[in-house]
Formats: C-alpha cells, structure tokens, sequence
C-alpha cells in the first residue's frame, strides 16, 4: 500500500473515533444533564421577570423582582436559604442561583424598614 492512502485511512479513522466520541457525549448529556427541576414560585412567578417552571440541574438561574415599595426590606429565598441578591435600577433585584439536582420552592419577605417614629413624621 501507498504511505499516502495510509495516512488517509489512519486520519479517516481518527475523524471516525473522535465523532462517536462525541456522540457518545451528548447522549450521556442528554440522559443526565438535560434533566429539568420544577420551581415554586409560591403563586408569584408573575413577581419575578424571567421566571420558568423548570430549569437543568446545574443551569445558572437568574430572576429579577421589582421593587414594590422603597421602605421595605426585601429578602429572597431557595429552599429556605437566604440568597444574596444584587440590585438593577432599572430591573430590580437581581436573584440567581445555580439550579439543584430537584425540584426548588423560590420566596421573599417584606418587611417595612421605617420605624415608628419615621412613619409618624
């Protein structure tokens, strides 16, 4: 055989292997990583801008909640643990969080940040 057509079906061979890899790969992906978690949004996911009922385990998840009144504490949580939030001027609150490997309940409080003495000024 000619060293040229060799090296043909060696590189045909290693394209070959290396596209079942890959497949194998994404079919691992899909019977594992492509699994979706519900999220309970306590019957306010209108609340939250960019709410979906399921995410992928592993997915970061972003949501933003508007600000409703200025002298209100606000603070949010996954499954009964606080998550820090940032804050948008335009957007809101801004919660993320990287999604279980389950089903999640997302909730926030408010509770008026005035005291007495302010709110009878």
């Amino acid at each position: 055989m000619d060293g040229n057509l060799l090296l043909l079906i060696g590189g045909a061979a290693m394209i070959l292997v290396a596209v079942f890899a890959a497949i194998a790969v994404i079919i691992k992906f899909m019977r594992t990583g492509a699994k979706k978690y519900s999220a309970d949004y306590g019957g306010e996911k209108d609340s939250y801008k960019g709410a979906k009922d399921k995410y992928r385990a592993g997915s970061r998840v972003k949501l933003y909640y508007d600000l409703v009144a200025a002298d209100t504490d606000y603070e949010f949580f996954v499954d009964g643990k606080r998550i820090n939030t940032d804050y948008d001027h335009e957007k809101g609150f801004i919660i993320s969080f990287t999604m279980p490997e389950h089903d999640v309940k997302i909730e926030h409080t408010a509770k008026n940040s005035m005291t007495e003495e302010e709110s009878e000024a």
